[in-house]
C-alpha cells in the first residue's frame, strides 16, 4: 500500500510472502519514519522501517529490496508498467536467521 507521509514511494522485497501480496507488493505503506528536505533543487527523502515479525520475509535468504518514487500515488501492487522518476535501487542483502 503507498504510505500517506510519501505516496509516491514504491518499495518491493522479493521475499515478500503472498499472505502479504507477493514480491510485488508496495511496502511503503509500513514505513513508520519518514523525512523529506529539500536544498538547491534537490529533495532527499529518508524512510526508516522495523520489521516487527522476525522471520516474516525469510530467515538466513538472499532478497532484494527496490526503491523508488513514482509521480502521483504509487499502486499498492506493482505491475512493472510505473514510470519512475528518480533512481531505482536493488539492493541485494541476506536476511538474517
Amino acid at each position: 500500500m503507498p504510505d500517506p507521509n510519501a505516496p509516491g514511494l514504491v518499495v518491493t522485497l522479493s521475499t515478500t510472502p503472498q499472505a502479504a501480496g507477493g514480491p510485488n507488493a508496495n511496502l511503503a505503506g509500513v514505513f513508520q519514519l519518514n523525512s523529506v528536505s529539500r536544498h538547491h533543487g534537490l529533495t532527499r527523502v529518508i524512510n526508516d522501517w522495523e520489521v516487527g515479525v522476525p522471520g516474516f520475509f525469510g530467515k538466513g535468504k538472499p532478497t532484494t529490496l527496490t526503491a523508488y518514487l513514482v509521480k502521483g500515488t504509487a499502486p499498492g501492487i506493482v505491475t512493472g508498467h510505473q514510470r519512475p522518476i528518480s533512481n531505482v535501487i536493488h539492493e541485494t542483502f541476506t536476511i538474517g536467521r
